[in-house]
């Protein structure tokens, strides 16, 4: 059936969208643009397209779908992208894919900073994603408080933080104070997810040297995102004002 754009009906069309307007504007989307398209069929596109306060580009393209594929053509289509503009080649793929089975802990900003790669962090996540590589998230049933924009503001050595189970007095956390100990948890996090996860040390020696290895990729060429992209060993000089370089404490095994 064709569409006649005219001129008549247009009072009688006026009429019944003004009594019907309260009553579309509670419905919902898809049986207003079914209201739409019978309204176009019956009285003209561009009436249609005033009275609906849209365009009559609009108005043609549901006309358009409704004649191809009737009340199923009136549903919105998917934004997802079919393709990607920019195709990872093989053997970056590879690189990508055992990268991320050798450190499960890293996500796709990590793996492009790491790997020095020049594709964006949206297609290496898709890639890991497609290799069944993202590990499910720990739920965090109620965040009290975003501390990330108050450690922001925090300088280095500010305030410490430790957790020595048995080697120190302390005492317990006050009630409704779960952003006393964050910090101190927050990197536990990290370090599960970028480290233990990922190394399995033999013996204790292998333990203290990976350990250390770690500390010190940690200080000076892991970037924090929520600091500028900067590690330890740059944020230590320019926050305190001195040239002496970040300390270096070597792990120690507090059992002993």
């Amino acid at each position: 059936m064709g569409v006649i754009e005219t001129g008549r009906g247009n009072a009688t069309f006026m009429n019944t969208y003004m009594e019907d307007k309260e009553i579309i504007g509670s419905q919902d989307v898809k049986t207003y643009r079914l209201q739409m398209v019978q309204d176009a069929l019956k009285y003209g596109i561009k009436p249609c397209a005033r009275h609906y306060q849209t365009t009559v580009k609009t108005v043609r393209k549901w006309v358009k779908r409704y004649q191809q594929y009737k009340e199923d053509g009136l549903k919105d289509l998917s934004r997802k992208k079919t393709h990607c503009l920019i195709k990872i080649d093989k053997e970056t793929e590879l690189q990508i894919i055992e990268c991320r089975k050798a450190h499960p802990g890293w996500g796709a900003r990590r793996i492009k900073e790491v790997l020095e790669l020049n594709y964006s962090h949206v297609s290496i996540h898709r890639l890991i994603k497609d290799a069944g590589l993202i590990l499910p998230k720990r739920k965090k049933y109620k965040i009290r408080k975003d501390m990330q924009e108050v450690r922001k503001q925090k300088k280095v050595f500010s305030r410490f933080q430790i957790d020595i189970k048995y080697q120190a007095t302390h005492f317990l956390i006050p009630y409704r104070r779960p952003t006393w100990n964050s910090d101190v948890e927050s990197l536990h996090s990290i370090i599960e997810e970028e480290f233990f996860l990922s190394e399995k040390p033999n013996n204790e020696i292998d333990l203290l040297a990976k350990t250390f290895a770690y500390q010190i990729w940690f200080n000076s060429y892991r970037n924090n995102r929520n600091r500028n992209n900067q590690n330890p060993e740059q944020i230590f000089p320019s926050e305190l004002n001195t040239n002496k370089p970040l300390p270096v404490i070597p792990p120690i095994l507090v059992d002993k």
